[in-house]
């Protein structure tokens, strides 16, 4: 992807992603300049490309944004395969201890917990083991606190409600959860194999109900779908390698996730950062091409869920609205792109509180855009107004100042002359440079709607 050289982020679009000085809006005002500065380095607008992946959309239809699967009945207790698909072998990683936080500092960027299941057979058992070992790798790069509750660990399911019990409830920093194994359904409940008793979707969703905290729950297993209408909340990630409790054949999706971590093919907007919206296209499209080359029927329909309808998005479905499909409910996407596992430099000089603010509010102007048709002009600009400010504010306050009532008035000005969507900004020019306004080139999202869990 080509970087473009001095491109002020999209208000409220993908641009906005792009990583690095991003202080949105449409100040040019001397504080938030400052502050551009302070952060240090060009603003790209390759991330104005979006975190959007080209995706092919020949099969893909405004139907595939609604399809739902038919409910089948499953006869195994425990998903196995003759055939698994195997990924590719990672490279060795050296076995480390759990990182833990120096007491009294908070030196990570994120916290990670891993719950590795029961392996099944050997096989599994050594892709499992690779993963996990990836995801290590990419957690020492990007000072994330590690804890593994491993796959031989007794008293499993405890453990997993002890730490999350343990856990700090309203942290800025982002908890991480990753399951790596198998998983059933019964028809009524959904459960992540341990090596004693099974998690149930039902008892993860109970346990995760205190967190105000940002949560991103990742489940690579079988059957996972069944866990995302559970689980899915507003402010939270949800990502599933199926799309309902029916897709019950051992998973492949989570090992292209795990692979991704680290992969510079899949920052699709190179802004130094892999979110976790471009880990989840990437990886499921390198699942589909698994079984296309190897001439399989796929058995595994990721999703991911960032606006708390307990819906979720398909890789077709996203291929159909970037192809000119429409969806009749909010698009998935727009929170998951402004999360990463391995921060930037530029992202890590940026406060914990910081960050969280900035996604909350990217997210309500991106959400507010979407919803511009519906609303009275007026409305729309004193409420988009009123967001830009407040992301101004969180910037200037990296020099100890407030937006003055001169740049808030410039902002309104600019607002009345509808310079909603990107700002160009000449670093050589400063302070007294001119906007150019572009066009948003690109409104993300879709819908991919799980089979809904029949009850006695």
């Amino acid at each position: 992807m080509e970087d473009n050289e001095c491109t002020k982020p999209a208000l409220g679009t993908e641009a906005l992603r792009s990583r690095g000085p991003r202080f949105s809006g449409f100040v040019s005002g001397a504080a938030l300049i400052t502050a551009a500065f302070f952060l240090g380095g060009s603003l790209r607008a390759g991330a104005a490309q979006d975190e959007i992946e080209e995706l092919p959309a020949e099969e893909a239809t405004t139907e595939d944004v609604a399809a739902t699967e038919e409910v089948v009945t499953v006869e195994e207790e425990v998903p196995v395969v003759d055939d698994p698909p195997v990924v590719e072998e990672a490279d060795e990683v050296d076995e480390v201890e759990e990182t833990e936080e120096t007491e009294g500092e908070s030196t990570f960027y994120n916290e990670l917990l891993v719950v590795v299941g029961a392996k099944g057979e050997d096989e599994y058992g050594q892709i499992f083991a690779k993963n996990q070992a990836l995801w290590q790798a990419a957690a020492d790069r990007g000072q994330v606190r590690f804890h593994v509750i491993g796959a031989e660990e007794e008293n499993a399911l405890d453990a997993v409600e002890t730490y999350l019990a343990e856990s700090s409830k309203d942290l800025a920093t982002p908890l991480w959860i990753l399951f790596i194994g198998h998983g059933t359904f019964d028809r009524r409940e959904a459960y992540f194999n341990l090596a004693g008793p099974d998690l149930s979707a039902k008892e993860l969703g109970e346990w995760l109900e205190p967190f105000t905290r940002p949560v991103i729950i990742l489940n690579t297993a079988s059957s996972s779908g069944a866990f995302l209408r559970v689980l899915s909340k507003p402010g939270r990630i949800v990502v599933t390698a199926t799309k309902s409790g029916n897709e019950v054949n051992f998973a492949s999706f989570g090992s292209y996730f795990a692979k991704a971590l680290l992969e510079p093919e899949a920052d699709f907007n190179n802004d130094g950062e892999n979110s976790v919206f471009e880990l989840y296209q990437y990886a499921a499209r390198q699942t589909a091409d698994f079984y296309e080359q190897e001439g399989r029927i796929q058995t595994e329909t990721p999703l991911i869920d960032d606006n708390g309808d307990g819906r979720g998005t398909s890789l077709e479905a996203l291929a159909a609205l970037r192809e000119g499909g429409s969806s009749s409910r909010e698009p998935d996407g727009s929170f998951a792109k402004r999360w990463a596992l391995v921060l930037s430099p530029m992202e890590q000089a940026i406060p914990a509180e910081m960050r969280q603010k900035r996604n909350v509010l990217e997210s309500q102007i991106e959400g507010l855009r979407r919803r511009r048709s519906d609303l009275d002009e007026d409305v729309y600009y004193e409420r988009l107004e009123a967001l830009a400010v407040q992301i101004a504010n969180l910037y200037a306050e990296l020099e100890g100042e407030e937006v003055d009532d001169e740049v808030k008035l410039e902002l309104e000005e600019k607002v009345e002359a509808e310079v909603d969507v990107e700002i160009e900004i000449d670093p050589e020019e400063g302070e007294g440079a001119e906007v150019e306004v572009v066009e948003d080139p690109f409104g993300d999202g879709a819908a991919g709607q799980p089979q809904e869990q029949p009850r006695p």
